[in-house]
């Protein structure tokens, strides 16, 4: 096949992809902004009400503003909210051109969807065809729908996964400057990016030289000084709901005792990845070295979630590990099929 008719197939393919991903993130914007007990216009009040209490300091953990007037937690979801100041912060810049502050929401939220499936995409082409990285993108945006019970959006949750997407590609590429600043981003839009260092750790731990440990403390406090900077500025330095995970998931899961069926909320973190969550470590033999490393965070990881406080009906708190589940998994389903994309091929091991 002559070089211009490739590059032509190529084009096309790239827009079929673009719209195709672009219709699917109009889907999943349908199915989280009309699947929601309370609507835009609350989440819009309430991300407006954090930017407008980041202006002063300590306004943030002092705020009787409870915004969802029949949910008695609402002054405690302001504090815990209070430093997550990202979302709020680019809602500013539509809003600047005179949109108004719920359009402005529900465009960011959207654009966030979007971009997080695209991005997905390109990110799992650094080891498998077209195909392969389509039907990953696919499971994301299939599951990640389980993640759309709470009242209404809270719009970390696909910054988020952008945020790890571009973090675990950083780590694979070896490019810890960008890394850094990867961290300090993900940090104004939640706290968990704590995990990224903690990534870092595996992928670069060595009993041979201490050399290692240099990226994985600078990035360290590339999470710790700007949160730390956050929840001081904000008033909001206490722990709020840290440590009580277990008395919120047991009568939950009680439930399965007493009424036994599939759908509890409170196996929604098994439903996030099914068999993603074996398949890495069944098919563990296939797995490139990168992951090989990598894999063995998951399980620590989920540990110190759960005993620092994890709710198992909101698994939108482990959707930070969509980068590793997924290509680890399509490994271990399809080992004869990945294909490396040369301009994408990592540092030697």
């Amino acid at each position: 096949m002559k070089a211009g008719t490739i590059k032509t197939e190529n084009m096309r393919l790239n827009v079929s992809l673009l719209l195709t991903y672009l219709f699917l993130g109009i889907i999943t914007g349908w199915m989280s902004f009309y699947s929601r007990p309370m609507k835009v216009a609350l989440a819009s009040r309430f991300h407006q009400t954090i930017w407008d209490n980041f202006s002063e300091r300590g306004k943030g953990g002092r705020s009787e503003d409870i915004l969802i007037e029949n949910i008695t937690i609402g002054n405690v979801l302001i504090k815990v909210h209070a430093s997550r100041i990202l979302f709020p912060a680019l809602m500013q810049i539509p809003m600047k051109l005179g949109i108004s502050g719920e359009m402005s929401f529900a465009f960011l939220r959207l654009i966030s969807i979007i971009v997080t499936y695209i991005l997905f995409h390109l990110f799992l082409r650094q080891w498998f065809s077209h195909e392969l990285a389509f039907c990953g993108t696919l499971f994301l945006a299939a599951t990640i729908t389980l993640t759309f019970n709470n009242y209404f959006e809270i719009p970390t949750d696909f910054i988020e996964v952008i945020i790890f997407t571009l973090g675990v590609r950083a780590i694979y590429r070896a490019e810890y400057f960008w890394f850094c600043l990867i961290v300090v981003i993900g940090t104004l839009n939640r706290e968990s990016a704590a995990v990224l260092p903690f990534f870092l750790f595996f992928r670069l731990f060595s009993l041979k030289k201490a050399a290692w440990l240099i990226p994985v403390f600078i990035s360290g406090l590339c999470w710790l000084i700007p949160l730390l900077a956050l929840r001081w500025w904000t008033g909001t330095l206490e722990p709020h709901a840290y440590g009580a995970g277990w008395s919120h998931n047991l009568p939950g899961l009680a439930q399965l005792l007493t009424n036994p069926h599939p759908y509890n909320n409170y196996v929604f973190w098994l439903y996030l990845f099914g068999a993603f969550w074996f398949l890495p470590f069944t098919g563990w033999k296939r797995q490139p070295v990168f992951f090989k490393r990598l894999l063995p965070g998951v399980p620590v990881f989920v540990l110190i979630y759960i005993l620092i406080g994890a709710h198992f009906d909101e698994p939108k708190q482990i959707i930070n590990l969509y980068p590793l589940l997924v290509p680890a998994g399509l490994f271990a389903l399809f080992p004869d099929s990945s294909s490396q994309v040369a301009s994408s091929a990592p540092p030697q091991e």
